[in-house]
This record gives C-alpha cells, sequence and structure tokens, in this order.
C-alpha cells in the first residue's frame, strides 16, 4: 500500500492558472481534466511533477476551499478517480507539488464543471453530537472504547473525532454511528461514503468497517450497505454484506469479492487515508457495491445481493457506521483519528 505520509505545510502558495495547464517551469502539467473544460462524473485526474527548487517529495490535490489534500500514487504521479466531484456545478482542483527541503508548493489550478446528478452532501460528520457506540455483537469476541472531538494536530481543518478501543478479545470490534440525515420519502438510491482515516499504530487491526444504512421502505425496513477491508488468511479482501436466512433468521451476513485490498494491520501509521466507497440499491431490497477507492487506487467490486432488514428504525432515517475489529485473542487499537466524514447521497 502506497504511504500517505507526506508533508502538509502551512505557507504562502504559489498560485498559477494558465490554459496550457502547466505551471510555471513546466513543474507540475495536468492532462485530465483540461483547464475549463465540462466532464461527467465521477472524474478522472491525471497530472504528473517534475519537481520545484528539489527533487519531488509530495504530490497531491484539494479541492475548492478545503484544507484537505488528497495524494497521488508517488511523488511524481496523481491518476486519482474522485467522487467529491459529483454533483453538477463547477469547481476549483489545485494541484500541489513540493520539492525536498522546500515548504513552499509549486500549484497549478484547473477549472473543470461537473454534469452529474443533482446531489445531497452532508459533510464534517465527524462533528456531530450524536454518536453511539457499542461492542459489535456480530464479532466473536468483546471490546470496549470511546470517541470524541479533538482539536489541533493531526487533524487536518480545526477538529476531527478521535477513536479508540481500549480493549477487545477474540477478535472483538467496536462500532460508532451517527444519523446525518431523513430521507421520508425513500428518494435516495446512490450513496459514497467518503471519509480521511489516520492511525497512530495499526498494528492490532483486523478490520476496517464502512456502512451507509437506509430506512428505505414504508415499513421502515433498514437497507445495509456494508463494506469493509478484512484480514482474510496472510492478505486481505474487500468484503460486503448480505442478508442471509440461518436458522429461520434475518442474519447480516459478510461476503469475500475476492478483490484484494491492503492488510488493514499494514496501513501505513501516522498519515491520512482517503477511503471512498460507492454504492446503490434497488427498489426490492437489493444492494449493489460498485467501487472503493482507497489513496487514489481503485477497486471495482462488481457484488450485488440482498441486504434489507426488518430492523423498524426511525422512518426515513440515514446512518453510517464506522467500526474496527481488533486482532487476536486480546489486546487494545491506540488512538485513531476521522476526519471530513462525508456522505454524498441522490
Amino acid at each position: 500500500m502506497q504511504s500517505n505520509s507526506r508533508p502538509i505545510m502551512a505557507a504562502t502558495m504559489l498560485s498559477v492558472v494558465c490554459a496550457l495547464v502547466t505551471s510555471a517551469f513546466g513543474q507540475i502539467t495536468v492532462t485530465s481534466p483540461t483547464n475549463n473544460s465540462d466532464v461527467a462524473m465521477p472524474v478522472q485526474l491525471t497530472a504528473s511533477f517534475a519537481g520545484c527548487s528539489g527533487t519531488p517529495a509530495a504530490f497531491g490535490y484539494s479541492i475548492g476551499s478545503s484544507p484537505f489534500i488528497t495524494w497521488g500514487s508517488s511523488a511524481t504521479t496523481i491518476h486519482n478517480t474522485d467522487y467529491r466531484l459529483s454533483s453538477a456545478g463547477t469547481y476549483v482542483i489545485h494541484f500541489k507539488g513540493w520539492g525536498s527541503g522546500n515548504p513552499t508548493p509549486c500549484e497549478t489550478n484547473i477549472n473543470v464543471t461537473v454534469t452529474g446528478p443533482t446531489t445531497a452532501t452532508v459533510s464534517n460528520i465527524e462533528l456531530n453530537t450524536n454518536y453511539k457506540w457499542v461492542s459489535d455483537a456480530g464479532t466473536n469476541g468483546t471490546a470496549a472504547g470511546t470517541t470524541s472531538l479533538v482539536s489541533g494536530s493531526p487533524c487536518q481543518d480545526s477538529q476531527c473525532r478521535e477513536f479508540a478501543i481500549t480493549s477487545y478479545t477474540n477478535y472483538g470490534g467496536m462500532r460508532w454511528s451517527t444519523s446525518f440525515g431523513s430521507d421520508p420519502n425513500h428518494v435516495a438510491t446512490h450513496f459514497i461514503y467518503d471519509a480521511y482515516i489516520y492511525f497512530t499504530n495499526p498494528a492490532d487491526v483486523q478490520n476496517v468497517e464502512m456502512d451507509t444504512n437506509q430506512v428505505w421502505d414504508s415499513a421502515n425496513d433498514v437497507l445495509i450497505l456494508g463494506t469493509q477491508c478484512a484480514t482474510v488468511g496472510s492478505g486481505a479482501d474487500w468484503e460486503f454484506t448480505t442478508d442471509d436466512i440461518v436458522n429461520g433468521k434475518q442474519t447480516d451476513t459478510w461476503n469475500n469479492t475476492d478483490v484484494g485490498c491492503p492488510l488493514p494491520g499494514k496501513w501505513s501509521s501516522n498519515a491520512w487515508h482517503h477511503a471512498q466507497i460507492v454504492t446503490y440499491r434497488d427498489g426490492s431490497g437489493n444492494a449493489y457495491y460498485e467501487t472503493v477507492l482507497l489513496d487514489g487506487v481503485m477497486y471495482n467490486l462488481n457484488k450485488e445481493g440482498y441486504s434489507s432488514f426488518s430492523l423498524n428504525w426511525a422512518a426515513g432515517d440515514l446512518v453510517l457506521n464506522f467500526q474496527i475489529d481488533g486482532k487476536g485473542a486480546s489486546g487494545s487499537v491506540p488512538t485513531f483519528y476521522v476526519d471530513e466524514l462525508t456522505e454524498i447521497y441522490w
């Protein structure tokens, strides 16, 4: 897995906008999207960085006034698809490259108009005050944990949400959840779960789970769009949720996609990782797991299954889950963080 341990330096930025989409002295070249172009979602971003005032040390981009940097696959290359550019509108994409020993980045700004669906976007969900957390009874063991809002480092903006699993037994997991909106007419069918995740020490992380849940019909049934990067043997795969009948009861079942993901316990520490999960549903309770983007790498899942549960939640409720499972017979998962937690839906 690529490391996101790149310098994010607070400094006055050299901003260059030009029709040839090449920054001053040819340091940054953007081939997609072209400046002042119209593009359909999802937007493909392709650029290269030749360095400025030193050997290339880091290369990434931000969108609009957001302080959040999404890094390229290397210090010289960006080849990302970004679903934050999903709603119809005009955006400015800031491509930024740092040279070794230079705190001031080179920058090229690209203006782009996205032609896409009219979406609802709920940002900064990590700031919600209605978080709930429990030891997940669906795991084999038990867990205890906490969460709180914090400011300062390593938050990329003014605040982020801090988590910890203080103890676990037998691969137990902690699930944190919060309501992020309401869809009383059950209009929404497509969801993008977008988060920045930071581990101080991921060594004892078995699974990283991110779910979107929708009360989707008049019976207040819940459509669970559950996705996780799960340790499987000596590696890890993306898994997805379905509702299976086991011993006459609805059972939340994890299914292997056979699409590999970076081993959770090996995610680089003290670094921000950017995850985007693209899912949708039909009108019969079936869930479709389309794509996961992690640190700019696209994983095409293309899986589906029935995933509606008779839970009788509040009418129209929209809820997201964030869950971490511990690895091994017992242990703890030290402080980790989530920032810029966003749901995009339509």
